[in-house]
C-alpha cells in the first residue's frame, strides 16, 4: 500500500477496531463505516478513494466472496488495473470503486471495453458512494451508451446487496495460470 492505502488502514482501524462487528447486510457496513469515517478523511480524494477500497474489500470478506484480487492486472490487457477481480466459470468479474464518478465512469468504461476484447463473457461493475451519479450512469448503460459495463451501483443501497449475494453465490475460484503458447513444434531465433 502506498502512503494514503495505510492511512486509509489507519482509518478503518480507528473507526472499526472489532472487525467482528455484525452489519445486517454489506451495504450498511458500507453506509455506516463511511459516516464514521469520513470526518476523519477531510478533503483528501486519494485517502477517500481507497478508505472506500477498503470498506468495499471488507464487504466481500465478511460476505465469502473470494478469492478476490485486489488492485489486479490481468494478462493481455495492458496499462489497466482493475480495484478488484474475482474469478468465475464464465470468466473475470471487475468491480470499480469510484467515491464520485464524475469523468471516472468513461475510465471504467474504456477498461471494460478493454476486458470484454479478451474475455467476451466477462462482468464490470462500477460502484460508487453518489446515488446521483449512479443513476444517471446506468441510464447510460441501460441506453447502451456505455454497452460493456454491467451496471452502475451505488454502494450503500440493496442493489450492492443483490451483487454480493450473487457473486457470493458464484462458484468463484482462483484465476487460471495461462501459457501464452499452448503448443509449437520449434522454436526459431
Amino acid at each position: 500500500m502506498n502512503g494514503s492505502g495505510t492511512m486509509a488502514a489507519e482509518v478503518l482501524y480507528q473507526i472499526h477496531p472489532d472487525f467482528d462487528e455484525a452489519f445486517a447486510t454489506p451495504s450498511t457496513l458500507i453506509d455506516e463505516l463511511w459516516r464514521r469515517g469520513e470526518h476523519l478523511l477531510g478533503a483528501n480524494n486519494s485517502l477517500r478513494g481507497e478508505f472506500f477500497e477498503l470498506l468495499v474489500a471488507l464487504a466481500l470478506y465478511k460476505w465469502d466472496v473470494r478469492p478476490f484480487y485486489y488492485q489486479a492486472k490481468l494478462a493481455l490487457i495492458p496499462e489497466t488495473d482493475y480495484d478488484f477481480a474475482l474469478w468465475t466459470q464464465q470468466g473475470p468479474v471487475v468491480l470499480s470503486v469510484k467515491t464520485s464518478l464524475r469523468e471516472r465512469v468513461k475510465q471504467a468504461a474504456l477498461e471494460a471495453v478493454a476486458l470484454r476484447m479478451v474475455h467476451r463473457r466477462s462482468e464490470c461493475y462500477v460502484l460508487t458512494l453518489n446515488q446521483d451519479e449512479a443513476t444517471n450512469a446506468q441510464r447510460k448503460v441501460e441506453r447502451g451508451d456505455l454497452p460493456a459495463l454491467s451496471a452502475v451501483i451505488t454502494a450503500s443501497t440493496a442493489d450492492f446487496d443483490v451483487l454480493i449475494q450473487r457473486l457470493a453465490k458464484s462458484m468463484l475460484t482462483a484465476a487460471p495460470t495461462v501459457p501464452l503458447i499452448a503448443h509449437s513444434r520449434s522454436v526459431v531465433a
